[in-house]
């Protein structure tokens, strides 16, 4: 390669490197920055916290509709409209000590199984 050509081509590299580098100087250069990256692991721990939370609260909703669309709560709730003398359906009876999420939701899902009929 003749050396009238390789000067340009140095030159432009040249240019090429000092814009990329005033280019992150303005800019502010992330790439291999360890505070950005422990900030975007973070922030993917908590994206898939939502997720899990959001396919915990969809159960929960699942089981409730179908323990509130079931035919024994349909046929109590119509019984208190035709009859305002009848006694009244039964409560849910809680546990005296809280049950703990997890409980709660086991609960939850087998009430939401008798309510579909699913015993």
């Amino acid at each position: 390669m003749p050396w009238p050509f390789l000067i340009p081509i140095v030159a432009i590299l040249a240019w090429a490197a000092v814009k990329i580098s005033e280019s992150r100087a303005r800019h502010g250069s992330t790439y291999g920055d360890p505070s950005r990256d422990a900030e975007i692991d973070a922030l993917l721990a908590r994206l898939e916290d939502g997720e899990d939370e959001r396919a915990r609260l969809r159960a929960r909703i699942e089981n409730l509709e179908a323990i509130v669309t079931g035919d024994r709560y349909e046929l109590d709730r119509e019984a208190r409209r035709a009859l305002p003398t009848a006694p009244a359906a039964p409560q849910l009876t809680l546990d005296e000590e809280p049950l703990d999420s997890e409980e709660a939701e086991a609960q939850a899902a087998r009430m939401a199984s008798r309510a579909r009929g699913n015993v």
